[in-house]
């Protein structure tokens, strides 16, 4: 399967993500228009995408199985959803759930043998439902924790890009008591560190690191609360002594605002609301989910699979384009769609 690979350029690797939602048809809204579809590999289900195929008027002849065509791309992975039929969509469905955790984790296979070629690639993702997920037997709290697993590697970030704004999260998904007694001085300092490699690997040459606070107005200065003084700012201090141009912790209620409309800065948010409600506000269709830490780039859309939307031709593709276009600007700055 990668030995008969006839393309000299970086691969995308797609998963469908869960059938019943929008993943099927944000996928191919966004690749409808692109010049090199043999760059593209989905793992997924073949017959379920024809189907995706005809409901937005995608040619479906351009899907083929398991082998690489000149502008033509290639569905790979087991086929665990062939019975498909759209009066299912829109709901969560066990085998629907066990199926895009599946092609997960056929994708990262791909992605841990094209890596021992050297082969440059990414990672795009398509929404999953952790409700039809967890039907199916699956134990993480989702993507960004399964990926860790796959990967074997514990320390990954997960970040959030727009043009109009970045933020790194410190903790993620877990209750706000739970983020809280996570944050402490390295857990924060390796979030400034991939925040900063994030946004050079992205074009900005001199980035700017924001930290935002724990506490109202940042603690004041130990008056609301002790963690900006124990934890945030021994971490600032660190990163700067390493040479990078981080600043902080600024009152979260105004970290957001030096942020906003400058792709040079990026917010480290301590907790997963903090961030993203901001983050939503500014760039709710149209932000990128990315995972750093791991072997290979992986990003996603900012959303997830839409249920009430799903298999109507309604579903909007910007956020799954964007997340397209900065996996390739990542691994291969001069490439297009």
């Amino acid at each position: 399967m990668i030995d008969d690979l006839p393309f000299k350029f970086p691969l995308i690797l797609i998963t469908m993500g869960d059938p019943a939602g929008v993943g099927p048809e944000i996928i191919l809204k966004t690749l409808r228009n692109s010049r090199k579809l043999e760059r593209y590999i989905i793992f997924g289900d073949h017959k379920t995408l024809k189907k995706a195929c005809k409901s937005i008027n995608f040619p479906s002849e351009k899907l083929i199985q398991d082998h690489f065509a000149k502008n033509h791309i290639r569905v790979s992975g087991s086929q665990l959803t062939q019975n498909f039929l759209i009066k299912d969509a829109g709901r969560p469905n066990a085998i629907f759930g066990k199926a895009s955790v599946k092609w997960i984790e056929e994708a990262v296979l791909f992605s841990k043998r094209l890596k021992k070629k050297n082969i440059p690639h990414a990672l795009v993702t398509a929404p999953i439902n952790k409700e039809a997920a967890h039907m199916g037997g699956f134990r993480y709290n989702g993507h960004t924790d399964y990926l860790s697993h796959l990967y074997k590697s514990p320390d990954t970030s997960m970040m959030f890009y727009d043009k109009k704004l970045n933020v790194i999260l410190t903790t993620i998904h877990c209750s706000l008591e739970q983020a809280i007694k996570k944050i402490n001085r390295k857990l924060i300092f390796q979030k400034i560190i991939h925040a900063d490699s994030a946004l050079k690997k992205w074009g900005i040459s001199k980035p700017v690191i924001l930290v935002a606070g724990l506490n109202p107005h940042a603690g004041e200065a130990g008056a609301f609360g002790n963690e900006e003084i124990k934890h945030i700012i021994p971490a600032i201090e660190k990163a700067v002594s390493i040479g990078i141009n981080v600043k902080g912790p600024f009152p979260p209620d105004t970290v957001f605002l030096k942020a906003l409309f400058d792709p040079s800065k990026c917010v480290v948010s301590m907790y997963h609301d903090q961030g993203l409600i901001a983050f939503k506000l500014f760039a709710f269709s149209t932000g990128v989910n990315v995972t750093f830490g791991l072997p290979t780039l992986r990003t996603s859309p900012d959303h997830g699979t839409a249920y009430d939307i799903a298999w109507k031709n309604t579903a909007d593709p910007k956020s799954f384009h964007q997340a397209l276009k900065l996996s390739l600007k990542s691994i291969s700055p001069k490439s297009s769609l």
